[in-house]
């Protein structure tokens, strides 16, 4: 069963003014200051707004010229722009926020975006990478309400080049952009492109002729090359894991993936300290395990031996 989030904590701050009413005119908006780089569904928002009017306050910090700077509540805010704009003469409904703790305006910035709608990865990324500049994992964990893994995760991204976190906000599998990204950045958008369909076995073993081609290595064919190798679901595909348990197959299920399944598990306890990790875990994804034998004696094997780890633990 998969482990469940925790709850946020909520991030204490000093309001100065509660549902105030603005001037839009006299609030700016960052752009590079919000979590959440693009807002959608603007005029669906913007006609709620007109008929019902602003339920939920945004948060606005006070500076020196009695002018205001935008904390959170960027999409209100875009909505409320585009009522004016349009003729429609509306003020904005705002919270006032005391600016002494820079830090904390951060973090609910970053918060009022996670617990909303789904952040891209790469948004994820940059939420995380602006937090631990003044936080613990530990900390962000507990103020987003998210597991460790998760965390180190978004962070992992940050190995990537910007057109590979960009393809994986796209769909690309961050197993295959973690495999392209061995190839010289310049590579990287073309690798990308050909990935797209393709599983993480095929992408590495593209990638890894590329680099032998690259360091003058002649290449050894390997079987079914000549085939394209495409996803049979989604796993490749999906968004990274976060502490999900393995889950046991059906009995009509190849055993061989019962023994990539328990080694993916020894993988994800193994303490993330250099690159090896990585390495194992594409690796351990370009196996091609319908060729490995004696599968089912190997699993049985692997688990007997964690089973009697788990006991002297206990003991």
């Amino acid at each position: 069963m998969a482990k469940k989030k925790s709850q946020p904590k909520t991030t204490q701050v000093n309001y100065l003014q509660r549902g105030v009413t603005l001037d839009i005119a006299n609030i700016t908006a960052d752009s590079e200051f919000n979590t959440r780089k693009a807002v959608a569904s603007i005029e669906e928002l913007a006609e709620s707004i007109k008929n019902l009017g602003q339920t939920t306050a945004v948060g606005v910090t006070k500076q020196d010229d009695d002018s205001y700077s935008l904390v959170y509540g960027f999409r209100r805010f875009a909505a409320v722009s585009l009522l004016n704009e349009s003729g429609v003469d509306t003020p904005i409904l705002a919270d006032v926020i005391d600016s002494e703790d820079e830090n904390k305006i951060i973090l609910l910035n970053v918060q009022e975006n996670v617990s909303r709608e789904q952040l891209t990865l790469s948004e994820e990324y940059e939420a995380v990478k602006k937090l631990a500049n003044f936080m613990t994992n530990a900390e962000i964990q507990e103020a987003l309400g998210v597991t460790k893994t998760w965390i180190t995760q978004r962070l992992k991204l940050g190995e990537l080049s910007e057109v590979l976190r960009e393809s994986v906000d796209e769909g690309l599998s961050v197993r295959a952009a973690q495999a392209i990204n061995l190839l010289p950045e310049e590579l990287h958008e073309e690798y990308a492109s050909r990935a797209a369909g393709q599983s993480v076995s095929t992408v590495s073993d593209i990638v890894q002729a590329r680099l032998d081609e690259i360091n003058g290595i002649d290449p050894t064919p390997a079987e079914g090359d000549d085939d394209i190798e495409l996803l049979d679901d989604d796993e490749d595909l999906a968004p990274l894991d976060e502490d999900e348990d393995i889950v046991a197959p059906e009995d009509d299920e190849p055993k061989s993936n019962r023994l990539k399944e328990l080694l993916a598990e020894v993988l994800a306890n193994v303490e993330d300290i250099d690159e090896r990790k990585e390495h194992y875990a594409i690796q351990l994804e370009s196996v091609r395990w319908n060729q490995v034998t004696d599968s089912d004696k190997l699993a049985d094997l692997i688990s007997y031996l964690f089973m009697e780890e788990d006991d002297e633990d206990d003991a």
